[in-house]
Order: C-alpha cells, then sequence, then structure tokens
C-alpha cells in the first residue's frame, strides 16, 4: 500500500479504526450513513 502511494497512485484504505487511517493516508474521509461526515488532511493534531 505505501509503495503504491509512494509511486504517486491513488489508495483507498477502509477502515474502522481512525488512528490506523490517520498514520497511513495523507487525507482521511469520514463516512457515516452514506454520507461523507468529515475530510481532513491526515496527521492534523487534535481532529480525531
Amino acid at each position: 500500500m505505501r509503495a503504491y502511494a509512494a509511486a504517486g497512485r491513488t489508495v483507498l484504505f477502509a477502515t474502522h479504526y481512525l488512528e490506523e487511517a490517520d498514520e497511513n493516508s495523507d487525507r482521511v474521509i469520514v463516512i457515516a450513513r452514506n454520507r461523507i461526515e468529515a475530510v481532513q488532511r491526515a496527521q492534523v493534531q487534535g481532529w480525531l
């Protein structure tokens, strides 16, 4: 996954653990009840 991202490719990563998403992503999108609830650059302190 990281190799693809390092090569400039888009990677879709689905998880229930926001900390894991934050560690492995440039941007995190939270979807709840089939709607986008939040969009944030990853690793922004205090957003989780």
